[in-house]
């Protein structure tokens, strides 16, 4: 759990890494509102017997008596950022997927193909390593040495 958590904080908040924590509890929403697949279920629905939504009621400029205006903001904020945050955590489920499917295959390289290179022994300018990307790239191959 603590690396798919780790992975969509990654995938959201590579580019801007001062607000990842500010933005922690939105992560863990989605994912205990993300089906499980060895479970089949959502932790929410597992717990309450639902999952919780975020109605896309449309924000509104005008505002009322009693209404308060960084409420309203507020509202659209999180709209906005549990939409990106639903792709990009689609997204990172499809590439777990298909990263095991890879990992069950040789892999061979050649002259000329594309590759990334892993972050682990480079030094990046990120503030935090973790955050950052794990693999720069595409490179391609000018020599193959070994196999």
């Amino acid at each position: 759990m603590n690396q798919t958590l780790e992975q969509y904080l990654r995938c959201y908040y590579s580019e801007n890494q001062t607000e990842w924590a500010d933005r922690l509890s939105q992560a863990e929403f989605v994912v205990n509102n993300s089906l499980h697949h060895a479970l089949r279920m959502s932790p929410f629905e597992i717990l309450y017997g639902f999952n919780p939504e975020i109605h896309a009621v449309p924000a509104r400029d005008e505002l009322h008596e009693g209404e308060v205006l960084a409420a309203t903001e507020r509202a659209r904020t999180m709209r906005d950022t549990d939409a990106t945050l639903r792709e990009r955590w689609k997204k990172a489920q499809e590439t777990q997927v298909q990263n095991q499917d890879n990992r069950q295959k040789p892999i061979t390289y050649n002259v000329g193909d594309l590759v990334l290179l892993s972050t682990k022994n480079l030094r990046l300018a990120v503030p935090k390593k973790k955050m950052g990307a794990r693999f720069v790239g595409p490179f391609r191959i000018r020599d193959a040495i070994g196999s």
